[in-house]
């Protein structure tokens, strides 16, 4: 059976992170191995779904935030990393490499290279503006171009902010989703409580909670009844200071009592299940959305900002209601039409979890295993063999972080 290393640099269960968690533990056709560049979470929640995992810690100058010491040190502590975790996958008897997040892309395609292991690099979130700037796009979009054998992207949106990289083959696969067993009802509140509306996600300002609580005064002030629960809490410092904006924006917009900030949630499922809709509120084009799936499997309506990756494969008026991104205005009359029409909430809960059926890993994980493969059986027998290739780019590709 084909031996498949899953590298991503992070153990925080993220984006990327929760996909490898949901495909490695569905995998039928290959031996997956799940390589974290550092220790944390992830490692607990992969022994509980039965999978392997490796732990091969990056160096401070990887981690660190930049400065002249470690950008002088980066580019030789990258190399030796790269030449690290090569062995260790031919130590594993690693036949394909699968990476999952930036450092990993760069890092695990030198791997390759250096070892002959073949790279799938599955790229999660844009590969270009506003997600990097302008070097940071060219770095990311060369690096794609360069190290890995096959490239798959989460939605033809990301696939296209590669730039000049996207007219090279390139697959698309969706995110996963876990289906609960049956739709919950939402738990009923207090009548003076209303329809509750809810952001699930990182309080970080390109997440737009600022864009729910205006979306929130402009419901309450048209005599509608509503309260906006905002699960997630400030993983960095910049989050710290937009989360007390938030506070400030509900207190001088007059509806600080009807915002409930909830914190992290390690169950998302179940904020998911008391919420009467759901909101997407991205304030950049997002390469995919996976909350949006997660809230239709639950049942929600859901409404989504029109810059979604996701938005691809849905039926807007069918299965969600979308609104142009950033227009506070336009989500407040969205949100203002299922309040007003109990039936219409109920249809689209009802239509959202039969389209995220579509999206189960019995579903997407067929179509990552056929990449895997392919992968393999494009390198010649010959090629598979350990050595060393040489990179004509890696001056240039090494400075990226």
């Amino acid at each position: 059976m084909l031996t498949v290393a899953l590298f991503t640099h992070s153990a925080r269960p993220s984006g990327a992170e929760l996909f490898i968690l949901r495909i490695a533990s569905a995998m039928h056709t290959v031996r997956p191995l799940v390589v974290l560049g550092e220790h944390g979470p992830m490692e607990e929640h992969l022994s509980a779904r039965g999978v392997e995992t490796l732990v091969l810690p990056l160096p401070p100058e990887l981690t660190e935030p930049a400065n002249l010491r470690t950008r002088a040190r980066a580019p030789r502590r990258a190399w030796h990393y790269a030449r690290e975790l090569g062995e260790a996958l031919r130590h594993a008897g690693v036949d394909v490499l699968y990476t999952h997040s930036a450092k990993a892309h760069l890092l695990g395609g030198l791997a390759g290279r250096l070892t002959r292991i073949p790279v799938v690099s599955h790229a999660h979130d844009l590969l270009g503006p506003p997600a990097r700037g302008r070097l940071g796009s060219a770095i990311s979009r060369g690096i794609f171009a360069v190290l890995p054998q096959r490239r798959i992207a989460n939605s033809d949106l990301t696939r296209r902010s590669a730039g000049w990289a996207s007219r090279l083959p390139w697959e698309i696969v969706p995110c996963p989703v876990e289906l609960p067993l049956r739709r919950a009802a939402p738990r009923r509140r207090g009548q003076e409580d209303g329809l509750s509306l809810l952001v699930l996600g990182r309080l970080t300002e390109w997440k737009g909670q600022d864009l729910a609580i205006r979306a929130l005064a402009s419901v309450l002030r048209s005599g509608r009844n509503a309260t906006l629960d905002l699960v997630g809490d400030a993983q960095f410092a910049g989050d710290v200071d937009y989360r007390s904006s938030l506070e400030e924006l509900a207190r001088s917009l007059g509806v600080s009592e009807r915002v409930r900030f909830r914190g992290h949630s390690d169950d998302p499922g179940a904020a998911l299940r008391q919420a009467d809709i759901v909101l997407h509120t991205s304030l950049r084009p997002e390469p995919f959305g996976q909350v949006v799936l997660e809230a239709m499997a639950e049942g929600r309506a859901t409404i989504v900002a029109d810059s979604a990756g996701v938005v691809e494969r849905l039926t807007p008026g069918g299965d969600c209601l979308i609104y142009s991104m950033g227009d506070a205005d336009a989500l407040a009359s969205a949100i203002a039409t299922l309040i007003d029409s109990p039936s219409e909430r109920k249809r689209l809960g009802r239509a959202a979890r039969w389209t995220a059926e579509e999206f189960t890993s019995q579903q997407v994980v067929p179509l990552i295993e056929r990449a895997l493969h392919g992968s393999w059986q494009q390198v010649p027998t010959g090629g598979r063999s350990a050595g060393t290739a040489t990179l004509t780019t890696t001056d240039t590709l090494l400075k990226f972080k």
